[in-house]
């Protein structure tokens, strides 16, 4: 098979791609970064022995495939403006979110008219946590009914929130919105149902403009309500959990015989 000849564009963000590339070298040839040559750039440059292109017209004609992990114009940054130049290059692009749907559709019509590929980058559904988490909630949708479905979230990581439900809910078919609530410049709240199943959205909307890809106070948490108990995926301690509805015996002998001792009711 034909090693597919790749460039990274951003070396903060852009380190993951690089990690993720070198790890298939049976599938990728890494060839170089795009950046402005910073101190950062050239570590990341010197670690991969990879090439530093400073400019889009210093990049050779023959990369199959540009990772843009560069902030879009919806953040202040220039990642769209490289992302629509490589494609007018004539290479495909894979483009970190989020971005803005108009940029997202200039970029589709730059790539369907060059006959490229052009793909918002979608991580955290092929993680090992997340994917357990579906897993069990495709289990549970069979076996359970859910009842409610409860996220919070970072708008940075909006795109692959949907991307999960989808997966993970029996559809998302229809948005029905009911309330939104103002909740200042922390947290924006929308209730409404999805694919029919109540659903109350809570995103976190700060981003900090000099960085944004710190300074969250999450990326997500999602909890699904079933009639037995709930599922938990939570991004920030890499886990899922589900825990059965709580259920007190009517009868505990420990204390009955044991004075004031609490027992272990696990």
């Amino acid at each position: 098979m034909k090693k597919l000849k790749v460039i990274v564009c951003g070396s903060t963000f852009g380190q993951l791609y690089l990690k993720a590339l070198r790890s298939s070298p049976e599938k990728f040839q890494l060839i170089g970064i795009l950046g402005t040559g910073s101190d950062r750039t050239l570590r990341c440059a010197e670690e991969y022995n990879i090439k530093v292109y400073k400019s889009i017209d210093e990049v050779p004609d023959d990369i199959d495939l540009a990772c843009v992990a560069v902030r879009t114009a919806a953040f202040g940054g220039n990642g769209t403006e490289i992302a629509l130049q490589l494609l007018e290059k004539g290479i495909n692009v894979i483009q970190e979110h989020p971005s803005h749907p108009k940029d997202m559709e200039m970029c589709y019509r730059v790539a369907r008219k060059k006959r490229l590929v052009y793909h918002i980058g979608n991580l955290y559904p092929h993680l090992g946590d997340v994917q357990r988490f579906i897993k069990c909630a495709k289990y549970l949708n069979n076996e359970d009914r859910l009842l409610y479905v409860d996220t919070v979230f970072s708008s940075q990581v909006s795109y692959p929130l949907i991307k999960i439900l989808q997966l993970a809910m029996p559809s998302i078919q229809g948005w029905e919105p009911q309330k939104h609530v103002e909740g200042g410049k922390v947290f924006q709240v929308m209730n409404g149902r999805l694919g029919g199943i109540p659903i109350c959205m809570q995103m976190n909307n700060e981003v900090v403009p000099r960085d944004a890809n710190n300074y969250m106070h999450l990326l997500h948490k999602i909890t699904f309500f079933y009639t037995g108990g709930h599922l938990t995926s939570n991004r920030m301690e890499s886990n899922c959990t589900q825990k059965i509805r709580i259920s007190h015996p009517e009868f505990l002998p420990q204390i009955a015989s044991s004075g004031n001792s609490m027992p272990n009711l696990r």
